[in-house]
């Protein structure tokens, strides 16, 4: 017998060690994926739905297992047909690819928030044109990389079914599933949409931004740090910013978390590595709630619990 069906609790962390239990651990972490799933069927749909964003936030967190397997078997508990790219190499992209006859979901890693620093640090910041704009080296070389994204392009065109493609992801993840939706072309020519949760800038504000396909749903949880870097003006977002109950965020919320963590700027301009890196860590270290506000767990309880209670 099912549990029923009942809210989630939200993190909400008050110290470095509270901030520690917040961290996707894909089968030890205790968090139960695609609970109460036949309940909730994903929609064919590109118009922004709450259950098409907790179906993305449940393979982008589960996306995070180290394990091949575990996620493989997760997503076949769903009744649904996996694939998972990269997981045998410890550089991103890392992509868990899922469907059945109305979704195809392509699921990016992101970045543990005990690694988030470091790795914002070693990822180049500068942009390098691309036929669609400016784009962040550092994401852009990530997904690039290898044959992992190739590898999956191949596998989603070979999919039949006239299903809606849904590209997602979390943090990093968030930002190469931006840039992967981007590039990819189906060859079936299938509507696509992008759910992202917790992303960083990725593009130019002028060429890359205003010239991204649509639809594009980005949601942003409350205070998360992440959301708010790199910053303008060369940086921008693609798509309107939704809280995870998919209602959007007033332009003056958003000015007003924009000024909140302004010095996010001064901290990733610094050319120096060491001291980018040395800086990035004492500028986080002290972001208790804006790093909980970042977990892929406090996404997806917030959009469970606004799912079940429509």
């Amino acid at each position: 017998m099912t549990s029923p069906e009942s809210t989630k609790p939200v993190p909400s962390p008050q110290s470095a060690a509270d901030l520690a239990a917040t961290l996707p651990n894909p089968g030890s972490d205790g968090y139960v994926f695609f609970e109460h799933s036949a309940n909730h069927p994903a929609e064919r749909s590109t118009d922004f739905r709450l259950v098409n964003a907790w179906w993305a936030i449940e393979m982008a967190y589960l996306s995070y297992a180290t394990d091949k397997e575990f996620a493989l078997s997760r997503v076949a508990d769903a009744q649904l047909t996996g694939a998972a790219f990269g997981f045998d190499q410890a550089t991103p992209p890392h992509i868990l690819v899922a469907h059945n006859d109305d979704l195809v979901v392509v699921a990016f890693r992101g970045t543990r928030i005990d690694c988030l620093s470091d790795t914002l640090a070693d990822m180049s910041f500068l942009p390098v044109l691309t036929t669609e704009g400016l784009v962040h080296r550092g994401f852009h070389n990530a997904l690039t990389a290898g044959a992992a994204w190739a590898e999956a392009q191949k596998h989603i065109s070979g999919i039949g079914g006239n299903q809606v493609i849904l590209f997602t992801g979390h943090s990093l993840g968030a930002a190469l599933a931006t840039i992967a939706r981007r590039l990819f072309k189906d060859p079936s020519g299938r509507q696509i949409a992008l759910y992202t949760m917790g992303s960083p800038r990725v593009g130019d504000q002028a060429f890359y931004c205003p010239q991204y396909p649509s639809p594009a749903y980005r949601l942003v949880n409350d205070e998360d740090v992440i959301t708010h870097i790199p910053t303008p003006p060369v940086y921008g977002h693609v798509g309107t910013a939704l809280a995870p109950d998919g209602k959007p965020i007033s332009d003056a919320r958003w000015e007003g978390l924009e000024h909140q963590f302004a010095a996010a700027a001064g901290v990733l301009g610094v050319f120096s590595l060491d001291s980018r890196k040395a800086r990035l860590r004492a500028y986080l270290s002290s972001m208790v709630k804006p790093l909980g506000d970042h977990a892929p767990r406090a996404y997806a309880a917030k959009i469970w619990n606004a799912l079940i209670s429509q």
